[in-house]
């Protein structure tokens, strides 16, 4: 890798056209590798407490593509137009100083999210070689801290490359895992019958259903959602906003609602299951098909963890003082650490509150996605100061009242205000108003009102184009 390519693949500064090489199967393959992982699983899992096979997925994947639009339009246009990531991209609606509360949201949520990931891995994997009679019962300790540790040196090789490395191994990831969920969807068919998995009723449903209904939307929508983070590290390499719009809906949105129904149809005929099919494979299929499952559980986590961690990276390498102080490999270094201590010490009760933790991504990122977009389209009209974006004295752009933007916070409170009294996202109970609207679209909405009202009210300065 040459000196000026190493630096285009690690750089946060903003990219110009020549650098923005990656098409569509670049774009969807890390789109794609990003969404399948066996947190669609656990997903679909929780799916199949409230709807059936059918309706599960349909309704999942109207929410996915709901949350995802939402995000389509708060980080895409930024991302294209000015080549900016997502922390970089909330200087305008939040101040150079409170656009760190980014760093913190996005580097502590991707940690959360990669966590979830090496737990399920290390933790489904010994399970499945234990079923397969190749590991003995005293060695699943053992053996699920060596996967662990070879999945994060994995995924740290590849990241601490650049995108230039992810460009590669993203579409090489997605056409594995594909080709792996495929052969777990032919098996799930072959072992039950599409008739017995289609009548199958859901497994806890509320007595409404269309609370049943509205609480998977709202799922869908967070998950949706929850890519914010990730959408802009993506997708400001693509060539263009339309080569990265449809492999971004195709990957993130329809593909991951698919493997999302594999958990559902998995928990639904076999509810001790947790909705991983993996287990299934490899205790009715034998070694050969339990080989394809322990394939898939290690491409789909890694792919996604890759993804992850290359964002924690860029969003960590935005703070105020670490980018001259930290090289990129020290940054990968610093993001994938915790993932390891998470993992290890606290893997079960950190997987037991999934659901939770899910539900928080749309607490957070529904405001967010809310202000960036009524910023970005309405205030701004679509143009923003690229100087500003990356000045740090007083006086800038997007300086405000000492480096924070009033309006922005003041909109994030009310909207996270609005997602509680609609729904209490711990212990997953809706509340008046949830059943017609869900709790994220609510709190968006209302985020966005408030932001105008109040950047409008406080007579901040839009700087001229």
């Amino acid at each position: 890798m040459t000196r000026q390519r190493e630096f285009t693949d690690t750089s946060t500064m903003p990219l110009t056209r020549a650098e923005k090489k990656w098409g569509f199967l670049a774009t969807f393959g890390n789109t794609t590798s990003a969404a399948i992982a066996t947190w669609s699983f656990v997903a679909g899992a929780t799916v199949a407490y409230y709807l059936g096979t059918v309706q599960g997925i349909i309704t999942t994947m109207a929410g996915v593509l709901i949350g995802l639009f939402l995000v389509l339009l708060a980080a895409l246009p930024v991302s294209q137009r000015y080549g900016l990531e997502a922390v970089r991209s909330l200087r305008p609606s939040f101040g150079v100083r409170g656009s760190v509360f980014g760093v913190i949201l996005v580097f502590a949520t991707l940690i959360g999210w990669n966590s979830v990931l090496a737990i399920v891995l290390m933790q489904s994997a010994s399970a499945t070689m234990q079923t397969m009679g190749v590991l003995p019962d005293g060695a699943a300790q053992f053996a699920q801290i060596a996967i662990l540790v070879l999945a994060v040196a994995l995924v740290f090789v590849i990241v601490s490359r650049g995108a230039g490395a992810l460009r590669w191994a993203g579409p090489v990831i997605t056409v594995a895992v594909i080709l792996l969920g495929i052969l777990m969807l032919v098996f799930l068919l072959t072992t039950f019958g599409w008739e017995a998995i289609v009548a199958a009723e859901p497994l806890a449903p509320f007595e409404q259903s269309h609370l049943n209904v509205m609480i998977i939307v709202e799922l869908g929508v967070a998950s949706g959602l929850s890519w914010w983070p990730y959408l802009g590290s993506i997708t400001r390499y693509s060539r263009s906003v339309n080569s990265a719009i449809a492999p971004s809906l195709l990957g993130l949105g329809v593909i991951m609602s698919l493997v999302c129904g594999l958990g559902v149809m998995t928990m639904l005929m076999l509810p001790d299951s947790g909705g991983n099919p993996v287990f299934l494979l490899a205790n009715t299929g034998g070694v050969w098909f339990g080989l394809g499952g322990l394939l898939f559980l290690f491409f789909a986590n890694i792919g996604t963890m890759m993804v992850g961690t290359y964002t924690s990276v860029l969003a960590l390498k935005q703070t105020p003082g670490i980018e001259s102080r930290i090289s990129w490999r020290g940054a990968t270094v610093l993001t994938l650490v915790p993932v390891l201590i998470v993992s290890i010490f606290f893997g079960d009760a950190f997987l037991a509150s999934y659901p939770t933790f899910l539900a928080f991504s749309g607490v957070l990122m529904a405001p967010i996605c809310g202000i960036q977009i009524v910023d970005y389209f309405v205030i701004r009209k679509q143009s923003l100061d690229a100087s500003g974006l990356y000045s740090t004295t007083r006086g800038g752009s997007y300086w405000y009242s000492g480096g924070f933007n009033i309006a922005g916070f003041a909109a994030m409170i009310v909207g996270m205000v609005v997602f509680f009294v609609v729904f209490d996202p711990i212990a997953y109970v809706p509340r008046d108003g949830f059943g017609f609207l869900g709790a994220s679209i609510p709190s968006a909405i209302v985020s966005g009102v408030v932001y105008y009202l109040a950047f409008r009210g406080v007579r901040t300065r839009v700087p001229a184009r």
